[in-house]
């Protein structure tokens, strides 16, 4: 009886002095804790089960408490329930959830944050009010498992409050299944923990019982993982072998011909199809270098004349190519033809860039496309050209790995969010492996030079793909389970056979024996561009441009044109093409430019005629 005579005596004090205390004192908004304690019992399933006592002090125009749970990827949180101890009589409330409105009421603002009322927004603010709130919960799956057992890892204070938790207290009970260490006593306290810091609890635990701990997300056991893992990866490096077995086969990795290239080499394996021919063999395309390489003969065949108008200097220089018929148009054959059309309107026989490019600014034009088929279709006739393959189609097994592997990935998600989001992140890194790996296949497609050294760009993210499928098997800190093994390793499949079947080569061995010695043929006038005195002719000059070596022909001439400038011994006539006037027009045959038998001449007639025909080649975007 005297014990609660006492209570009562000094909350009656207690009373009078708030009243007494001017109005001034309580204008101010502050929250903080005097007392925190917590009782939590890690139990025999790996549950951890909490009861949270707050004793909070309110002064201002509070409306209640707030607690914001920190519920982890992964964990699963379930609330029983909120109290309040009445402070006379000690005797607890039961907080009502959803009737927020209401004094002792509580609801949940989101996922992880509740929040109850202790004040009306009518009623008098708090003056130092102590109030007594008990929370009930429970945490499962919060244990991570580690290489040697599992280890607890939990705050067990909030850290998004405004005030000071004055004196912290934890009471941590362990089941007898779980092995503690030594030094674990289970009870912590800690006065003056101030507002935006927590109270960290880290146990290492070990598994004493049978089978595994319920409550415990633990994912596949690690041998399942590894031979899962293995087996997805012996997968793609048997894919990878086949793959490389069959081109070596078919003659992908064989060097180029090392006999030695000289005229008579050139005239039987180079110069006996039209220049934007082995352009076409040698990179199987038809684009602008095929189509200057087109022009720049037929000037050399006197079929056409050019000239050249330059404008501007330095790097505001224009050249602008000047075309006239030499010969009827019927004299030109299947796509000449079809490409002089284009270029000359009906009844002219003049043409030049700046209208082309204005007729066709509305539609476009792509020159290219006027002689793409004529130009394949005399590849095909090439003796030495052989057949192209018709491989099988690849994409029902992509779309088959794919689409078990999103079926496998479904089933794996509804285990648990890691699983989920481990299956997102593999169909992630599968698909960015894939744009990156499929776009360098599909640029290797065609490769004769050096492929063995230039297959590591879309080899490498397959085998990226590889290392990140066993260390996903390894990681015991992400605890997925079998079947999202099976989906990655299901997903690597698909993007590796994809690749693969994009990078296989289309050409027969015939072929690629041709486009190996025309990859020669153009590394030999690589490297004669690189002599100050390059054994190069001028009709050779459209192969040039059908090989690319547009700019590598004006680099020469910038380092050694000039110095030989004037040593032309061309069949034929031909003037200065570089004037950096605009109202000087020169007119010839030809480009000029190169001296026969291993001289250059008339550096800035080549390099502006080179400019003009790539000018002209290229494409005309419609608006």
């Amino acid at each position: 009886m005297i014990p609660v005579l006492k209570r009562l005596l000094l909350i009656a004090a207690g009373a009078v002095i708030v009243q007494a205390a001017p109005d001034e004192a309580w204008s101010s908004r502050t929250l903080t804790w005097p007392r925190f304690t917590v009782r939590a019992h890690l139990d025999k399933s790996g549950a951890l089960r909490v009861r949270e006592e707050q004793l909070m002090r309110f002064t201002g125009d509070w409306n209640g408490g707030e607690r914001r749970f920190d519920v982890r990827f992964g964990q699963r949180f379930r609330f029983d329930r909120l109290l309040r101890v009445d402070s006379l009589n000690g005797e607890t409330v039961t907080l009502r959830e959803g009737a927020i409105d209401a004094v002792d009421g509580f609801d949940w603002f989101d996922s992880n944050t509740v929040r109850w009322r202790s004040r009306l927004p009518d009623d008098p603010p708090f003056r130092g009010t102590e109030l007594t709130y008990v929370l009930e919960y429970e945490y499962d799956r919060i244990l991570v498992p580690t290489e040697d057992g599992y280890r607890l890892d939990h705050e067990f204070a909030f850290r998004d409050r405004e005030g000071m938790i004055g004196d912290f207290e934890l009471t941590l009970t362990i089941d007898s299944a779980w092995a503690v260490p030594s030094s674990f006593t289970g009870r912590w306290r800690q006065r003056g923990l101030p507002p935006g810091e927590s109270f960290l609890v880290t146990v290492p635990l070990r598994w004493r019982g049978e089978g595994l701990p319920a409550g415990v997300l633990t994912g596949a056991s690690p041998a399942a993982r590894l031979a899962v893992a293995g087996a997805g990866s012996v997968a793609l490096l048997i894919l990878l072998a086949g793959f490389f077995v069959r081109e070596r086969v078919m003659g992908r990795f064989a060097p180029l011909p090392s006999e030695p290239i000289d005229d008579a080499w050139l005239r039987q394996h180079l110069f006996s199809m039209p220049a934007e021919v082995a352009g076409a063999a040698w990179d199987m395309s038809v684009g602008p270098p095929e189509v200057a390489a087109t022009l720049a003969r037929l000037v050399d065949e006197r079929k056409l004349q050019s000239s050249v108008r330059t404008r501007g200097k330095s790097i505001f220089t224009q050249h602008v190519l000047h075309l006239q018929l030499s010969t009827s148009r019927d004299r030109f054959d299947s796509y000449e033809r079809t490409l002089i059309d284009k270029l000359f309107q009906a009844g002219a026989n003049r043409t030049d860039t700046a209208s082309i490019r204005e007729r066709y600014a509305q539609t476009g034009f792509d020159p290219a496309s006027t002689i793409r088929a004529g130009v394949l279709a005399a590849l095909e006739r090439v003796p030495e050209s052989g057949q192209a393959l018709t491989l099988p189609k690849s994409w029902p097994a992509t779309l088959a790995l794919i689409a078990a592997a999103l079926v496998v990935g479904g089933f794996a998600a509804t285990r648990s969010a890691y699983d989920g989001m481990a299956c997102l992140a593999a169909f992630g890194a599968g698909l960015a492996g894939w744009i990156v790996a499929g776009s360098q296949a599909v640029a290797w497609q065609h490769r004769v030079v050096r492929p063995a050294a230039h297959a590591l760009r879309f080899v490498l993210p397959i085998v990226a793909i590889a290392a990140g499928l066993f260390w996903l098997a390894t990681r015991a800190a992400y605890p997925i389970g079998l079947l999202t093994l099976v989906c990655a390793s299901l997903l690597a499949a698909g993007v590796t056979w994809s690749v693969l079947a994009t990078a296989r080569s289309r050409q027969s061995p015939e072929r690629l024996r041709l486009r190996k010695r025309l990859a020669a043929a153009r590394e030999h006038f690589r490297h004669e561009l690189r002599r100050p005195e390059p054994a190069l002719r001028d009709s050779w000059y459209p192969y040039m441009l059908a090989f690319g070596l547009h700019r590598q022909v004006n680099a020469w001439f910038k380092a050694h044109g000039q110095a030989v400038t004037g040593t032309s011994r061309m069949s034929h006539t031909s003037s200065s093409l570089g004037s950096s006037s605009a109202s000087d027009v020169s007119s010839g045959s030809s480009w000029g430019g190169f001296g026969g038998g291993g001289g250059f001449a008339g550096a800035g007639a080549t390099m502006a005629f080179g400019a003009a025909v790539s000018g002209m080649a290229s494409s005309v975007s419609p608006p």
